[in-house]
C-alpha cells in the first residue's frame, strides 16, 4: 500500500466554560425638585382655564333666536331700527357664576361687520348692577336651558342708525377683579323694512 495517501484530519474541540450569567442593569432615578430647572414650572394645557360664557342668546322680535349656540357667538337677526338684547350665563374660570361683586366694569362695543372695520360704531360703559344678576334668571328671555342667565343688556343703538342688510357684532368685556377679562359676543343681521 502506498505511503503517500493522506490521513483524515482530526478535529479536537476543547469545551468552553459556561459564560457567567450577567445581571440586568439597575436604573435608579432621583426625582427632580419642582422648580429646580425652570422657574416657574410651566403649566400643562389641562391647568389653563379660560373664562367664557357657557350659554348666550340674542333676544329679538319677541323670542330668543333659535340659531343661538352654546358657548360661542350668539347669532340672530332683527328688523332695522329694532333694539337687540343679549342674554348670557357668564361663568368665572373657577366654575362659579359671575356676580356684581366680581366686577370692576363692563364695556360694550358695537361694530358694523358690513364695513369690515374694527373701529367701534358705539362704545358704552354699562352699570354692572343694571345688567348683572346675582341669582340666575329663568324667564321669557331665556330658552337655552333650564339653568338660566345672569347677564342681560338691551342695546338701543340699533333703534336709530342701522340699515337693513348690514351685520353687527356686539362685544361685551367684563373686567373682573380676580380673573381678568371675560368676553361675551353676539352678532345680528338687520333685515330691511319697506316703510319709508
Amino acid at each position: 500500500m502506498p505511503s503517500d495517501i493522506a490521513k483524515a484530519a482530526v478535529l479536537r474541540v476543547t469545551p468552553v466554560s459556561p459564560v457567567a450569567y450577567v445581571q440586568p442593569a439597575v436604573l435608579t432615578v432621583t426625582p427632580v425638585t419642582p422648580g429646580a430647572l425652570l422657574t416657574p414650572v410651566p403649566k400643562t394645557a389641562a391647568e389653563i382655564t379660560v373664562g367664557r360664557s357657557v350659554a348666550t342668546q340674542v333676544f329679538i322680535a319677541g323670542q330668543p333666536q333659535v340659531d343661538s349656540n352654546m358657548g360661542h357667538i350668539a347669532r340672530g337677526w332683527a328688523f332695522e331700527n329694532q333694539d337687540v338684547t343679549t342674554v348670557a350665563r357668564v361663568m368665572l374660570p373657577n366654575g362659579s357664576a359671575l356676580k356684581v361683586a366680581d366686577l370692576g366694569s363692563i364695556t360694550r362695543n358695537i361694530y358694523n361687520l358690513s364695513t369690515q372695520s374694527n373701529t367701534a360704531v358705539q362704545t358704552a360703559t354699562l352699570t354692572t348692577a343694571d345688567v348683572v344678576f346675582d341669582a340666575l334668571q329663568i324667564d321669557g328671555y331665556w330658552a337655552a336651558d333650564t339653568t338660566g342667565y345672569n347677564f342681560r343688556d338691551r342695546a338701543t343703538y340699533f333703534n336709530y342708525v342701522t340699515e337693513g342688510g348690514e351685520s353687527y357684532r356686539i362685544e361685551y368685556e367684563f373686567n373682573t377683579s380676580s380673573f381678568g377679562d371675560i368676553f361675551v359676543v353676539s352678532e345680528v343681521v338687520m333685515r330691511p323694512m319697506y316703510r319709508a
